[in-house]
This record gives C-alpha cells, structure tokens and sequence, in this order.
C-alpha cells in the first residue's frame, strides 16, 4: 500500500511541476488581400451608411475654380502655391491676432505639400483633401532677422517655387535679392511672425531655419481645414501670379 501511495505522490507532484515552454521557431504566411477575397454581407450592410454619407461629404461643393490652379505656371511662384500661401495667411491671422495682437508678417510654406492640383470647375471637399492629404496645422513662428535672412537665403538657393504670401516683395538678379516685407524694406535686426507648418517648422524639406524660434505660437488649426474654411468663403477662386517674386537677368 506504501508502495501505491509513493507513486501517487509521485504522481501528483510531477503534474503540478511547472514546465517551461520556449519558442524555438516562428513562422508567418502571406494572406492577400484582393478582388478574390469574398465580402461579409454583415459587415458590407454596416459600412454602407457611413460609406455613402463619408462620399455626400466628399462631393459637397464649395466654390467654382475658373482656372486650373497648378503648381508649374510660374516663375519662383505659382497660381496654386501662391493661393495656398495667400489663403493661409487670411485664415490664420485672425486666430494668431486673437492671440498675439499683432499681425503675421508672411508665409512660407512647402512646394512638397502642394498635393494636388485643382482642376477648373466646381471645388469639392474631396479637391481640399487631395490638396493637403496630411494632418499638418498651422503654427506661427517669430523668427530673428538672421533667420529670416536664412530662410530667403534657403528660398534662392534651392530655385523652387515655394508658397510665398503677398506680403513679400523679393527680387532676384543675378546671385543677390532685394526684399520687402508689408511694403517695407527687410530689416535684419528686426523680428518677424513667419506662419508656416508644425512639418516644416521641426525641419521638413530642410528649412532648418524654422528650429528653436524665439517664440512658437501653435493655433490648433489644421491646415486642411484652413483651406476648407477658406473655399467655403467665397464663391470662386481668384489665380494669382504678381510681383512677389521677381526674377530680373
């Protein structure tokens, strides 16, 4: 009996001992997922609703572009990134005033995040979308003459046409530029606001020039909603290309 009851100790103490389990190989398989991958009516019947409400909004028109606005019809500037640029000051600045109680001085945004064109015709939500696809927002930044002189320096060198606001004057000739700002001559030792993008402003395509400012002021305003708020204003979009940018021989 002693020698039943021994094993049965045995017994129970080998099941209740812990066994330890190691991962000697993983192993993953590739699923597509296509055209020949069948739908779940249950959930196609759930997603209906929101698909076509998520499409009504898409398609909301907004305002009537006559032209094509495009982003290769000028000189240093274009129709559409002088409209981005334009647009952004004139939404931004009551916000930023608001704030600051002062005015920005100029923008300067990127040609990279100039999406999509906007073709002539009825401008829809979707066209706001395709323009600015990101979750980007608009900051201000007050920058120091020598930054500002940096960030005009970046702006002739790399020879593309940044978005620029009107409230710049800069002409080229040669390997110098003047330049004005809201009329008046650029005064390096003097500060200025510089509204741009929360991706530009840590260092995006390179304009360092935007880091460790002497004041950043965040407006939680994305920029795409700047731009849907703008084609919701007015009733047609206006092209643009002036003298605030000038390229002499």
């Amino acid at each position: 009996m002693k020698k039943y009851t021994l094993y049965a100790l045995l017994f129970v103490l080998l099941a209740c001992t812990k066994t330890e389990v190691q991962v000697t190989k993983i192993t993953g398989k590739r699923i597509a997922i296509d055209s020949t991958n069948a739908s779940d009516k249950t959930i196609e019947d759930f997603i209906i609703p929101y698909r076509k409400k998520l499409q009504q909004n898409m398609q909301k028109e907004l305002c009537v572009a006559p032209f094509n606005f495009v982003k290769n019809d000028g000189t240093l500037q274009s129709s559409l990134g002088n409209l981005m640029a334009d647009l952004s000051y004139e939404m931004a600045n009551p916000v930023f005033k608001e704030i600051a109680h002062t005015n920005i001085d100029f923008v300067l945004m990127n040609n990279g995040g100039l999406r999509a064109p906007i073709p002539k015709g009825v401008v829809t939500t979707e066209n706001a979308f395709l323009l600015m696809p990101f979750e980007n927002e608009l900051v201000v930044t007050k920058l120091s003459g020598q930054k500002v002189k940096a960030l005009f320096d970046y702006f002739v060198a790399k020879q593309k046409a940044h978005p620029l606001s009107k409230q710049v004057n800069l002409t080229l000739q040669k390997n110098t530029y003047t330049l004005n700002i809201n009329g008046k001559a650029f005064d390096e030792k003097k500060s200025y606001y510089v509204l741009t993008n929360d991706y530009i402003q840590t260092g995006g395509d390179g304009m360092n020039f935007f880091a460790n400012p002497e004041a950043l002021i965040p407006l939680n305003y994305k920029v795409r909603n700047a731009i849907i708020d703008y084609f919701t204003k007015v009733d047609r979009l206006e092209k643009t290309i002036d003298n605030r940018v000038i390229v002499k021989p």
